[in-house]
């Protein structure tokens, strides 16, 4: 998954814009912008084409957490077109497109290689002056690619087709102070190939009944300055699998606790540099708790939907324990029963352990979501661990097997 957001990050940050008259001093800032965000540029030569702005070429290493990729070599043409200057300095680009980004990186143990097609973007945004973090949500609206491939040694391992992403904010960048933003996105004809070898190719299909996993990602997030952020919701689709849906609300997440977090990663990264790596550890934990001392937790639900994975996964561990299915879920439940014993919460234990028992009987869906009657501070949710039950009742946690599959008996 570190390489994925790798190979992401590249694509998103090759893609900056450009200056209207003056090249080397737009790609300058920009470099700027992504150097407090935790990333190296260097930028090949421009030139201007009216009001457009071609590069050719760049590097890039990212350097926060230390020494994570690069410096990489890009081989590209980055072209900005409608590149203009305002009067205050702030600096914009109507689209920008790129043919193909394409890198390999050897971890000194495997060969990753990345490449994307038809990368192009819209609606960037270059303030003058400091840059801030709420500068680095408004640096660009719109993203869209063609396919991506990500190959370790060699043999393609993972694969997007398309994605397609788009902010709006309000107000629109340059007009007035930011209130809010939201922001849609939807990747595209995903597959995971899985095991490489045959014994493993044989395991998937059995599981699986496919060596790959094909499907697609939705989600919707919102972010009001004054701290609200919510995801409603990530949904992760697999064809004839199933589906995944994570939602969650926080409040207290302001550009000034975002801007604390960015100032701890690069303070930290220059210690690590420097070899202070236990004074670097030290400032994170304290930034770290500082930062929990802010939020507040509103809610959150994580969704399961099952579309015969979870059938035949329970088939196959079956056979392998040579056992009949109920034998051996009762089996799980009873591992289940007494590691939820630990939590000294019986009535907590005894809900989850019976709805859990459903989904194995029929599975359908199971939901965990909590939802306190009022904002939580997260630290008070940290230091309540200690005590499940009443964690529980603080959260107000449900746990629900197959919720509202009882009556679609018939397919309706």
């Amino acid at each position: 998954m570190r390489v994925i957001g790798i190979g992401t990050s590249l694509a998103l940050l090759a893609a900056a814009p450009a200056a209207a008259v003056e090249p080397e001093a737009f790609l300058e800032r920009l470099a700027a912008a992504y150097a407090f965000m935790g990333y190296e540029f260097e930028f090949g030569p421009a030139r201007t084409e009216g009001d457009a702005i071609v590069v050719e070429g760049a590097t890039v290493a990212i350097v926060q957490p230390e020494g994570l990729l690069g410096p990489v070599g890009l081989d590209i043409e980055l072209r900005f077109e409608g590149v203009a200057e305002a009067k205050d300095g702030t600096y914009t680009a109507e689209t920008l497109s790129v043919e193909r980004i394409a890198f390999e990186h050897d971890t000194g143990f495997e060969l990753f290689a990345f490449t994307v097609d038809d990368v192009r973007m819209a609606g960037f945004y270059l303030p003058p002056g400091e840059v801030r973090a709420v500068d680095s949500v408004v640096l660009f609206s719109d993203l869209e690619t063609g396919p991506m491939r990500f190959r370790q040694d060699g043999m393609e391992v993972f694969s997007l087709e398309a994605v397609r992403a788009t902010s709006s904010f309000s107000p629109p960048p340059g007009t007035g102070a930011l209130v809010d933003l939201s922001s849609h996105l939807v990747v595209e004809g995903i597959t995971v190939h899985i095991g490489p070898e045959k014994d493993d190719a044989k395991t998937s299909m059995v599981i699986f009944g496919a060596p790959r996993l094909e499907g697609r990602m939705e989600a919707t997030a919102t972010w009001a300055m004054d701290g609200l952020v919510s995801v409603e919701p990530l949904r992760l689709d697999f064809d004839e699998q199933g589906a995944l849906e994570l939602a969650f609300t926080l409040d207290g997440l302001t550009p000034d606790v975002m801007q604390m977090i960015y100032e701890t990663e690069r303070r930290a990264a220059e210690m690590r540099s420097k070899g202070k790596t236990q004074t670097a550890d030290e400032v994170e934990m304290q930034a770290g708790l500082a930062i929990i001392e802010k939020l507040h937790f509103v809610g959150a639900r994580i969704r399961y939907d099952d579309a015969a994975l979870a059938s035949r996964l329970l088939a196959h561990l079956t056979r392998q324990e040579g056992q009949d299915v109920s034998a051996y879920a009762e089996g799980l439940l009873e591992q289940l029963s007494l590691t939820l014993a630990n939590a000294r919460a019986p009535e907590l234990a005894d809900r989850i352990v019976g709805e859990a028992r459903r989904f194995l009987a029929d599975p359908g869906s199971f939901e965990v979501a909590v939802a306190p009657a009022s904002p939580l501070r997260l630290i008070t949710v940290v230091s309540a661990a200690v005590n499940p039950a009443g964690l529980a009742n603080m959260l107000g946690l449900s746990v629900i097997a197959n919720a509202g599959d009882e009556n679609n008996d018939d397919g309706t």
